[in-house]
C-alpha cells in the first residue's frame, strides 16, 4: 500500500483544514477520513468534480505550501454523441484551493486546441457533519437532526442541529450562476457549461463556509485571502531564527520544517498554539504544545509565550472527576465537536471536552518553560524576558498556579 502522504492533500489554516485525495476530491473511503473540518466537525464529506460526465486525468498535485494546494489535470477524450469534440490531453484543468476562514476553490479550464470546445464542469457536494471521533470509528446510537439541502441561485446550504443543540451549516457559494443546480438526495449538484474559443481560458470559482450558530468568517475574495496567508508565512519566517549551513539539502529540510510548524500554528481564544498534527490532532494538547514550544525557543520564542498564556488561563480551578480536573492541573486536550460538548453525557471511549493532565508535572513544565522563555528572550533583546509576564500564585492543593500578569 502506498504511503498515506502520497494519497492525500492536506490544506490547513487555523482550526479549519481540508483533507482530500490527490485529485482534490472527497469520497466515501472511510480509512482516509477525507473532508473539510472545522472545530472537530466535518462540514464537507463529499466533493467530486467531473468534466463532461467523465473523471479528468491527474497530471500532478501538491500541497507543499500547507495553506494552498494545486491539482493539475487534463481531459480524456470528450464526445458529444458519437462526435469527438476534444481529443485527450488538449484541455488543462487546474484546481487551486486555499483556506483562510473558509475554503476557496478556483478551477481554471484552458483549451489548447486550435478550434472551439464546449464542455461541462460538474460538482457534487455533501455534508454529513460527523464528529471527528465518528470519522475515526466511534459508533453513535443517535444523532441530531438534518435538514434537506437547499439551493437558491448560486448558493447551496447544508444544515444540521446536533444533540448538543448547536446549529451547524455549510454554506456553498459559486462565483457565478450555474447552468444547472439541483438537490439529488442528500447531495447538491451544480453544472457549468463552458464554451471555449481556441486557446481560451475560463474560471469557475466557489467558497465553502463552515458556520456554527450562524457565525461564519468575514467575506473576502480569493486573491486577498492568498495575499494575507503569504504575508503571514513570510512574517513567521522573518521572526524566526535563520540557520544556514554548507549543505543545501539540509538547509531545504530546515526551511520546510519551519513552514510545517507554521502550518500547525492554530489561533484560538485570543491566543495561538501549535496543534499536534493533521488531520486527527488539530486541537490543543497541553503536553505536546509545551514540549514543542520549548524545543522551538531558539527558533521562535513567541510560540512559547502564547502557549504559556493559553495554558495558564485554562488551568484547572475546581475538582471535576468527569473532566479529570483538579486545581492546578494543566489541560491534556480540548475538543469542540458534538460528542464532546459540555452538557452531553459521556460517551465510552471519548474523553470530555477539556481533559486535564497530571498536576505536578504539568505545573513544573510551565515553570521551567516560563524561566527558559524569560532567559532566552532577555538575551535576545537585551532586556527582561517576556516570559516574566507570567507569575506563580500559591493557590489550591497542588501548590500553585501560573496566571498571566494583569
Amino acid at each position: 500500500m502506498a504511503d498515506l502522504g502520497d494519497r492525500v492533500l492536506a490544506t490547513k489554516e487555523g482550526e479549519t483544514f481540508l483533507y482530500s485525495d490527490v485529485e482534490g476530491n472527497l469520497d466515501d473511503r472511510q480509512e482516509l477520513g477525507l473532508g473539510l473540518y472545522h472545530q472537530d466537525t466535518r462540514f464537507l464529506s463529499h466533493f467530486q468534480m467531473r468534466i463532461s460526465g467523465r473523471e479528468p486525468v491527474l497530471l500532478s498535485s501538491s500541497a507543499e505550501r500547507a495553506y494552498m494546494a494545486y491539482v493539475d489535470m487534463t481531459n480524456p477524450d470528450l464526445y458529444e454523441g458519437e462526435e469527438l469534440t476534444a481529443p485527450q490531453q488538449t484541455v488543462n484543468i487546474r484546481r487551486v484551493r486555499t483556506i483562510n476562514g473558509r475554503l476557496f476553490e478556483r478551477v481554471r479550464v484552458k483549451n489548447y486546441n486550435a478550434f472551439p470546445v464546449s464542455l461541462t464542469v460538474e460538482f457534487s457536494l455533501g455534508a454529513d457533519f460527523a464528529d471527528i471521533f465518528e470519522v475515526r470509528g466511534l459508533f453513535r446510537p443517535e444523532r441530531g437532526h438534518y435538514e434537506p439541502p437547499s439551493v437558491d441561485g448560486r448558493t447551496a446550504v447544508f444544515t444540521y442541529r446536533g444533540l448538543d443543540d448547536v446549529h451547524r451549516e455549510t454554506l456553498v457559494e459559486f462565483g457565478s450562476d450555474p447552468d444547472v443546480v439541483e438537490v439529488r438526495g442528500d447531495l447538491v449538484v451544480a453544472r457549468f457549461t463552458l464554451h471555449l474559443d481556441a486557446h481560451q481560458t475560463r474560471l469557475v470559482t466557489m467558497t465553502v463556509d463552515p458556520r456554527i450558530d450562524g457565525l461564519g468568517p468575514e467575506p473576502k475574495d480569493f486573491d486577498v485571502a492568498v495575499h494575507e496567508l503569504r504575508r503571514s508565512y513570510e512574517e513567521w519566517e522573518r521572526e524566526s531564527t535563520q540557520i544556514t549551513t554548507d549543505n543545501e539539502v539540509f538547509d531545504q529540510l530546515l526551511h520546510r520544517g519551519l513552514r510545517d510548524l507554521r502550518a500547525l500554528y492554530t489561533s484560538m481564544d485570543g491566543g495561538g498554539i501549535l496543534a499536534a498534527g493533521i488531520p486527527w490532532y488539530v486541537a490543543v494538547f497541553g503536553r505536546d504544545a509545551l514540549i514543542t514550544s520549548h524545543q522551538l525557543l531558539m527558533v521562535n520564542q513567541d510560540v512559547a509565550r502564547q502557549t504559556l498564556s493559553l495554558l495558564a488561563e485554562l488551568q484547572g480551578t475546581v475538582d471535576d472527576p468527569w473532566r479529570d480536573e483538579e486545581p492546578g492541573k494543566i489541560l491534556h486536550e480540548i475538543r469542540r465537536g458534538e460528542v464532546r460538548r459540555p452538557g452531553r453525557r459521556r460517551v465510552r471511549g471519548v474523553p470530555p471536552p477539556v481533559t486535564e493532565g497530571a498536576p505536578q508535572p504539568g505545573l513544573e513544565g510551565l515553570r521551567r518553560l516560563r524561566h527558559a522563555r524569560g532567559r532566552t528572550a532577555g538575551r535576545a533583546s537585551g532586556g527582561p524576558g517576556r516570559g516574566a509576564g507570567l507569575r506563580v500564585h500559591g493557590q489550591g492543593p497542588h501548590g500553585g498556579r501560573l496566571r498571566g500578569a494583569r
